[in-house]
């Protein structure tokens, strides 16, 4: 795969310079935001995928979903690829930091994932470039909605709960060892969590609340989990 991983980067990259002045941005019917550099890279990042010719691949990405959000997907033994183009739009639009690339797949029966923060130029795609050890970090990620179940006394009693609107960049960060836990309890759409989570279960450092074995391979379309490191 690593040719594959080379050109998503160039890839990647050359559009991210491409549309740096000329990235206008509208809101979707959820109140999210989407640019033309979103719209741009997930198409472009499925015509690449498609040019590894996959046999009747399954696509799932998030500018181009149409589906029913209480499905889920049958992967066993089938090509797919899921995409978050660009994850943490707001915080690119707004100020160029925080925000990344998730790509997961199959190509004729082998897997790959891919999970890339421009804003620091970090690529993880398998266990080796996963941090095995223990972390001294105490830092403790939260999704937006998620942070707001926490008990107030809780909240009041530490300082080291980081919510960063991008679920790419504290998935990297997770997985490269500077924070200890990442809670998603509230309900994390599909293309926001495989990538981070399929890594952190082949690196086999980490625990799992709320996910069982078979879910990578059956993802429902909302998923609630808390990953810890062991």
């Amino acid at each position: 795969m690593t040719n594959l991983f080379i050109r998503l980067k160039e890839l990647i990259d050359s559009s991210i310079q491409d549309f740096s002045k000329k990235n206008s941005a509208i809101l979707k019917k959820d109140g999210s935001l989407v640019t033309d550099l979103d719209l741009h890279l997930d198409l472009e990042i499925r015509n690449l995928y498609k040019e590894f010719d996959p046999v009747n691949p399954i696509i799932v990405s998030e500018e181009s979903y149409q589906g029913d959000q209480s499905e889920s997907y049958n992967l066993k033994n089938r090509d797919f690829l899921i995409v978050d183009p660009i994850d943490g739009t707001e915080n690119f639009n707004f100020f160029s930091f925080m925000y990344g690339v998730a790509i997961s797949g199959r190509i004729k029966g082998v897997d790959f994932d891919f999970l890339y923060t421009p804003f620091d130029n970090t690529v993880i795609c398998g266990s080796n470039d996963v941090y095995q050890n223990k972390t001294d970090s105490r830092i403790q990620f939260f999704s937006t909605a998620s942070v707001r179940n926490i008990n107030k006394k809780e909240l009041m009693q530490t300082s080291q709960i980081r919510v960063l609107g991008s679920s790419s960049t504290m998935f990297s960060l997770l997985l490269r060892g500077q924070a200890i836990s990442y809670d998603y309890t509230s309900g994390c759409k599909i293309w926001d969590c495989y990538t981070g989570l399929r890594l952190a279960r082949n690196a086999n450092c980490f625990e799992f609340e709320n996910l069982e074995e078979d879910w990578f391979e059956t993802p429902k379309f909302i998923t609630k989990f808390k990953i810890i490191r062991k």
